[in-house]
């Protein structure tokens, strides 16, 4: 059994090579392969050693036997088998690829970037950008909003927005009905989504979130530590092969590197979370080396 536990992370190991590789070619396609076979391997591991070692237990007590029953031991051992068989089928099963722009909730996916400025009288941050875009990365709304009180800190360095573009903005009021009706009935997919929804007075449920500061499994494929929260301009480099916010930000282009860093891992993160089941990616499974970081 140690031997064969030993096989299958040789082999885990290198499929985490050709994602590595996949990295380094921009291929996000391959790489969105190359997870849902690393994910495979390691579900098939489990149910092997579930199962053999329910198979070698039988086997021992009906060795242990002074009337064992060959013919019941060989009915266990088939049975077991099948039973094994089934589970293995069971991840490619559910792994559909014609879902692709809905998730396995049946709800269709968009994308979501704001930008921030302060307000009096603490700074605190308000919303002076909105930008969606839908599963395609086409935009469906993209607006300057003139947020509620007094502008303190435009933070042109980091929001790429200055006085002119508010000086005639969409009001807030007006500008969160319209992002209320395109997100309603939506998966909202972003990066460090609690903070732009907090700032947009909104609270959808958890269940509709995809946040990709907050998926595990990105980390490590971004060769990042388990307890480091990634930037996005970190996991836009290293999974998607793209160099994004390398000056002020632009909330569209934030809005798509989030989408299409979602897109590599999306089969997965829509099996977890109808499976309801995270083994896969407990941090155990994956080679020390990427749950360490650097």
């Amino acid at each position: 059994m140690e031997r064969m536990r030993n096989n299958w992370k040789i082999i885990f190991t290198h499929v985490l090579n050709k994602c590595k590789l996949c990295m380094s070619n921009g291929s996000a396609h391959a790489l969105q392969v190359s997870l849902f076979v690393s994910c495979y391997l390691l579900r098939s591991l489990n149910c092997v050693q579930q199962h053999m070692g329910r198979t070698v237990e039988d086997v021992s007590r009906d060795q242990s036997a002074s009337n064992g029953d060959l013919d019941a031991r060989i009915r266990k051992r088939r049975r077991t088998t099948s039973e094994t068989a089934q589970c293995l089928a069971t991840p490619l099963a559910r792994m559909n690829p014609e879902r692709l722009g809905a998730s396995l909730l049946e709800k269709p996916i968009v994308s979501l970037d704001c930008e921030m400025v302060g307000v009096s009288p603490r700074n605190v941050s308000a919303v002076g950008r909105c930008s969606i875009v839908d599963y395609k990365g086409e935009v469906l709304f993209d607006a300057y909003i003139r947020p509620h009180g007094s502008i303190s800190d435009y933070r042109t360095a980091w929001s790429g927005i200055r006085p002119y573009h508010l000086r005639d903005a969409i009001p807030f009021r007006d500008a969160i009905k319209s992002i209320r009706k395109i997100l309603d009935d939506h998966i909202v997919v972003g990066h460090e989504l609690a903070h732009d929804f907090r700032a947009l007075g909104i609270s959808p449920p958890d269940s509709t979130r995809r946040d990709t500061a907050r998926f595990k499994p990105l980390r490590a494929l971004a060769g990042l530590g388990m307890n480091d929260t990634p930037s996005l301009r970190v996991l836009s480099s290293r999974l998607l092969g793209r160099r994004i916010q390398c000056g002020p930000h632009c909330s569209v282009e934030d809005a798509q590197a989030a989408l299409d860093i979602y897109k590599v891992v999306e089969h997965a993160w829509e099996q977890q979370l109808l499976s309801g089941n995270d083994l896969l990616f407990q941090d155990q499974f994956w080679p020390v080396d990427l749950v360490a970081g650097n």
